[in-house]
C-alpha cells in the first residue's frame, strides 16, 4: 500500500519538472520573439549621422573587416575617445559579414539585445527560483521604450554587447557562489573583463555582485562574512579601477571643464536626472536621442525636491532591507550603476541619455515586479490581477517602443523628432542641418546652423558648419572671414583647419591652403578630408606625385572612397603615369558607374596610352 503513493509522488515531481522546463523554453522563445517584433523593423533602416560614421561607415579599421592585425590594434587604439576593444571588434566582424549594409549591423544589435533579455530571465530564475517574476523583469528589460536608443542605434553596440556580458558574468558568479573554485572564479573574471572592454560603465559590477550576495544569493547571513565577500571582489575592483583610469585618459579631451559646467550645475542635474529616469520608466513619452544640459536653469525647488526624494528612497530601502530585500537591492542597483554616467564628471553636453539606463533599470524592474506580487498577495483574485496587469504593461511598452523605434529610420527623422520634443537643442539642429546640407538643402541647413550658433556662439564645429554653408553658396569672402574668426578662438580644431584650407584653395591661395591642411593633419593624422584637400592643393601647384601620396593616405583610411580614387587617377594622369591612371579611373567607375568625368578621362587616358577600351580590357584579362 505504501509503494503506490511513493511512485505517484515521484511521477508527480517528474511531471512538474518537465512542465517547468517547457515553461522556461516557451518564455525564452517568447522573449526573443517580442524583441524581434519590436526592433526587427530597424533592419530596413540606414546609418544615422551621430557616431555611426566614427564607429562604422567612416572607420578605416572597421571597414577592413576582421583580421588578426585589426584585433590586435583594437586593444591599443581609441574610437571617438573611447577604449572598448570588444565593441570595436564586433563592428569589424559586422563589416566583414555585411559590408556597409546597415541592416546587417542593426540585425546584430537586435540579436545581442534578444540574447541579453533571454539570459536575464535565465539568470534571475537561477538565483531567485521565481519563474514568472523573472520572466516579467526580462520582458520589461526587452521591450521598454527606454531600450530603443541602445538597440536601434548602431553606434550604441556597446550597450547590447555589455548587456550580454553582464548576464553571463552574473550567471558565472552565481555558479561560483554555489560552489567556489579557482576555475569558476577565473571564468567569471574573464567574462567581467569582456564586459569592461565593451563599455566602461561596467565598472560598478563588483558592487552589484555584492548586492546579490545579500539577496537573493543569501551569502550575507552573518555580518562576519562581509569582509570575506569584499575581499573576494578585490581583483574585480582592481580591474574596474584600471578601466576607469584608461577611460579617463581616453576621454580627457571630451570632458567638460569646470568653468563650463560648475559643480553646482552638475550636482543639480545629477539629482534631477536620477528622478527623471524613474519618471521616464513609468511614463516613457517624448524620448529623445539627446536631452540638452539645463546648465543653470534648474530651480532650487527642482534640485531640492530631487535630493529629498533620493534621500527618502535610500532611507526607506535601508529600513526595509530585511523585510523587503528586493527593494534595497533594486534601489542600490539603480543608483550605483548610474553614478558613472550621471554627470558628476561631465562628458559631452547632454543632461542624461536613454542609453545610460540600459542596465540600471533592471533594479527598478525588480522592485516593481516583486513589489507588485507582495501588494496583491492577500487579494482574493491575485493571480488574474497579476496576469492581466502584466499582459497590459508588456503590451503597452511594446507598442510605445515600436513607435519610438520608427524615429530611428534615418537622420532627418531622428533629429526632427528630437527638436520637436526638446527645446534649445543646438546639437539636434546642427546634425539635422548637416544631413540636409549633404542632400543639397542648403537654405534650410543654413537656418539650422545659424539657430544652433545663437544657442552656443563659441562652439567651433557649429561655426565651422556656418562657414561651410557660406562656401557652398559661393560666398567665399564671408567663409574666409568666418574661418579666420574660428581659428583665432580655437586654433587646434583639425576640421576647422581643413575647411579653412579648402576655401583658401578655392580662392587660388594654394600655398596658404597647404599650411592649413598640414596643420590639420598634425592635429589629427587620420583625418581623411585633410589628406584629400592637401592633395588637391598639390595638384593646383602641379606637384602630382605629392598629391598622389596624400590621396593614398586617404585611401588607407577609407579604402573605397570614390573621391580619393578619382583624384588619385587625375594625379597619375597629369603626371603622365597612364597605366596607374587607367587603373584608378576603372576603380572609380566600379563604384560610381555614372561618373561621367571618370569615363571621359578614362577614354582619354587609354587613347594617350595607345589603347582602345576593348584592347585594354582584353590585355587586363590575359594571364
Amino acid at each position: 500500500m505504501s509503494r503506490a503513493p511513493r511512485h505517484q509522488h515521484a511521477s508527480g515531481r517528474k511531471l512538474t519538472a518537465d512542465a517547468s522546463r517547457k515553461s522556461v523554453v516557451v518564455i525564452c522563445i517568447a522573449l526573443a520573439v517580442i524583441a524581434g517584433a519590436v526592433y526587427g523593423r530597424t533592419l530596413t533602416y540606414g546609418f544615422v549621422n551621430y557616431d555611426d560614421d566614427t564607429y562604422v561607415y567612416e572607420n578605416a579599421e572597421a571597414l577592413r573587416g576582421l583580421s588578426l592585425g585589426g584585433i590586435a590594434r583594437a586593444f591599443v587604439r581609441l574610437d571617438s575617445s573611447n577604449w572598448h576593444p570588444m565593441t570595436t571588434i564586433s563592428h569589424m566582424l559586422d563589416c566583414q559579414l555585411f559590408g556597409l549594409w546597415a541592416g546587417g549591423h542593426h540585425f546584430t544589435n537586435v540579436v545581442l539585445h534578444a540574447m541579453a533579455a533571454v539570459l536575464l530571465f535565465l539568470v534571475l530564475k537561477q538565483i531567485t527560483g521565481a519563474l514568472w517574476r523573472s520572466a516579467l523583469v526580462a520582458a520589461i528589460f526587452a521591450i521598454h521604450p527606454l531600450r530603443v536608443e541602445s538597440v536601434a542605434w548602431i553606434a550604441e553596440r556597446k550597450d547590447v554587447l555589455m548587456g550580454v556580458f553582464f548576464m553571463l558574468t552574473v550567471a558565472a558568479y552565481a555558479r561560483y557562489a554555489r560552489a567556489p573554485s579557482p576555475a569558476r572564479y577565473i571564468i567569471m573574471s574573464i567574462l567581467f573583463a569582456c564586459g569592461l572592454m565593451s563599455k566602461p560603465m561596467f565598472v560598478t559590477i563588483p558592487v552589484i555582485l555584492l548586492l546579490l550576495d545579500y539577496w537573493p544569493l543569501d551569502r550575507l547571513q552573518d555580518r562576519r562574512a562581509l569582509p570575506r565577500l569584499i575581499l573576494e571582489k578585490l581583483p574585480l575592483l582592481a580591474m574596474s579601477v584600471g578601466s576607469s583610469l584608461v577611460t579617463f585618459l581616453a576621454q580627457k579631451g571630451t570632458l567638460q571643464s569646470v568653468n563650463e559646467l560648475p559643480t553646482s550645475w552638475r550636482i543639480g542635474n545629477a539629482a534631477v536626472s536620477f528622478v527623471a529616469y524613474i519618471w521616464q520608466s513609468v511614463w516613457p513619452v517624448d524620448l529623445a536621442v539627446l536631452y540638452p544640459h539645463p546648465e543653470n536653469s534648474l530651480t532650487a525647488l527642482q534640485v531640492g525636491g530631487a535630493l529629498a526624494f533620493l534621500f527618502a528612497a535610500t532611507i526607506a530601502a535601508l529600513v526595509w532591507r530585511k523585510r523587503y530585500p528586493y527593494i534595497f537591492v533594486g534601489w542600490i542597483w539603480y543608483v550605483i550603476m548610474l553614478i558613472p554616467v550621471i554627470g558628476l564628471i561631465q562628458v559631452g553636453v547632454q543632461a542624461r541619455a536613454d542609453r545610460y539606463i540600459y542596465l540600471p533599470q533592471i533594479g527598478l524592474a525588480l522592485i516593481a515586479t516583486w513589489g507588485a506580487c507582495d501588494i496583491v498577495r492577500r487579494m482574493r483574485y491575485r493571480r488574474p490581477i497579476l496576469v492581466t496587469a502584466s499582459i497590459l504593461s508588456v503590451t503597452l511598452m511594446a507598442w510605445r517602443a515600436r513607435a519610438q523605434t520608427a524615429y530611428w529610420r534615418d537622420s532627418e527623422t531622428l533629429w526632427r523628432h528630437t527638436i520637436a520634443v526638446t527645446s534649445d537643442n543646438d546639437t539636434a539642429q546642427n546634425n539635422l542641418g548637416s544631413d540636409l546640407f549633404k542632400r543639397g538643402q542648403i537654405a534650410e541647413a543654413m537656418t539650422l546652423f545659424e539657430s544652433a550658433v545663437k544657442l552656443r556662439p563659441s562652439d567651433p564645429l557649429l561655426l565651422d558648419n556656418v562657414a561651410k554653408g557660406f562656401a557652398e553658396t559661393g560666398h567665399l569672402d564671408e567663409a574666409l572671414a568666418q574661418y579666420e574668426h574660428i581659428v583665432q578662438l580655437h586654433p587646434n580644431i583639425p576640421e576647422v583647419r581643413c575647411g579653412y584650407g579648402k576655401v583658401l584653395l578655392r580662392k587660388g591661395r594654394a600655398d596658404e591652403a597647404i599650411i592649413q591642411e598640414e596643420q590639420a593633419i598634425r592635429l589629427r593624422p587620420q583625418l581623411p578630408d585633410a589628406h584629400c584637400e592637401l592633395g588637391n592643393a598639390f595638384i593646383a601647384k602641379g606637384e602630382f606625385d605629392k598629391a598622389a601620396l596624400e590621396y593614398q593616405k586617404m585611401l588607407d583610411l577609407q579604402p573605397n572612397n570614390p573621391v580619393a580614387l578619382y583624384n588619385m587617377a587625375v594625379a597619375f594622369h597629369r603626371a603622365g603615369r597612364l597605366p596607374e591612371a587607367i587603373t584608378y579611373y576603372r576603380k572609380t567607375l566600379a563604384l560610381q558607374p555614372a561618373q561621367d568625368d571618370a569615363r571621359e578621362f578614362l577614354t582619354q587616358a587609354l587613347r594617350e596610352n595607345g589603347q582602345s577600351e576593348q584592347e585594354s580590357r582584353f590585355n587586363s584579362k590575359r594571364p
